[in-house]
């Protein structure tokens, strides 16, 4: 077990301290020499941390928070680290799930739905029709159809979902784009903000954008430890690119490693799968 992408999902038992410890060991290893893992493994640390200061001090209480978290992350499995920061956002009580009063979160209504689109919300744990003039909140997830376009309006933002692109609605506000293309506009009262599934951050201060999030076929990379261990032959992994087009207004980027860019009207910036920042 080596690649990323077999190494994410068991990120969450490993914070929760519920690996075997062969595979406790093939994790760390990659962690070791992944920068971009050992990130999402410290979101899911510091989460925890988060929810056993905020959960009173019930046992049965926390379990019943870090079931919630594994049971939306099983729901949806391509949810990376915006699984988390939802998660954060909740407190188990009575019995019932009850989102932190101080993250508004969104406030989005399904103003248009074109050729269908599913809604998974966090107090289901099942996906079910979106139809217009359904309200989200925080922990929902949004999930286009083929050939299919929803848009999603509020507080003076809008976003449209273009076919097949899938979102999650974070606790604080920002938008998880799990995959495929978002338009989105806001009049400047209140900035868009869009992570990725690297953690990489798109801020729409005002005017109109379109961010993609697409997945690129590309060889994976290998370490070996010590001369006598033949290297494994390369294979393609799937990896996602982020782009931004830039309308009109003003849009920033906050890479997960510290990468900043800025993109003016009329031009594309983004990141490329390595991290690399990119505009034209």
């Amino acid at each position: 077990m080596s690649g990323c992408e077999e190494i994410r999902p068991r990120l969450t038992e490993l914070a929760l301290g519920d690996l075997d410890a062969e595979p406790a060991r093939d994790v760390r290893a990659h962690l070791a020499r992944c920068a971009a893992c050992r990130a999402e493994e410290a979101a899911a640390s510091r989460t925890l941390g988060l929810l056993k200061t905020a959960v009173p001090p019930s046992t049965e209480r926390r379990l019943a928070t870090v079931e919630a978290m594994l049971g939306a992350r099983a729901a949806a499995p391509s949810r990376r680290s915006w699984v988390f920061a939802a998660a954060a956002g909740v407190l188990v009580a009575s019995g019932s799930l009850v989102w932190v009063a101080s993250s508004p979160g969104p406030g989005l209504r399904a103003t248009a739905v074109v050729g269908g689109a599913d809604v998974f919300r966090t107090s289901e744990g099942r996906g079910t029709p979106l139809a217009a003039g359904d309200r989200l909140h925080p922990g929902d997830r949004v999930v286009a159809a083929g050939g299919g376009e929803v848009r999603l309006e509020g507080q003076g933002i809008s976003i449209v979902l273009e076919s097949a692109a899938a979102v999650g609605l974070a606790a604080d506000g920002r938008i998880a784009l799990e995959r495929g293309t978002l338009r989105v506009e806001t009049s400047g009262a209140r900035p868009v903000k869009i992570l990725d599934t690297m953690n990489n951050l798109v801020t729409v201060r005002v005017g109109r954008a379109s961010i993609q999030l697409r997945d690129v076929r590309v060889l994976g990379t290998f370490e070996t430890r010590g001369q006598d261990v033949p290297a494994p032959a390369p294979r393609e992994v799937t990896r996602q690119r982020l782009s931004v087009k830039l309308a009109s207004g003003e849009a920033d980027l906050d890479g997960s490693h510290g990468q900043r860019l800025r993109v003016t009207p009329g031009q594309e910036g983004g990141f490329e799968v390595d991290g690399r920042p990119f505009t034209k």
